[in-house]
């Protein structure tokens, strides 16, 4: 839904496109310790995530023209 809005910017948080369960949140509202821990890794990216990201960004209109596009 981030990528199909009108908005300028499309936030996506990393969680999402890990596809990491809810025990991976940066947040949790109500609860005083324990938040803004979550740490990502590269070795956790697949570059997998690479190309859907930029299928969705392409399909939406959201990629500037590249002169050397290598994905």
């Amino acid at each position: 839904m981030a990528f199909a809005s009108p908005a300028v910017f499309a936030i996506v948080p990393v969680q999402d496109v890990l596809n990491l369960d809810g025990s991976h949140r940066m947040n949790r509202p109500g609860i005083a310790g324990g938040n803004w821990g979550f740490r990502f890794d590269w070795s956790q990216w697949d570059e997998g995530y690479t190309h859907g990201l930029r299928y969705l960004a392409e399909l939406f209109g959201r990629c500037a023209e590249r002169e050397n596009d290598s994905f």
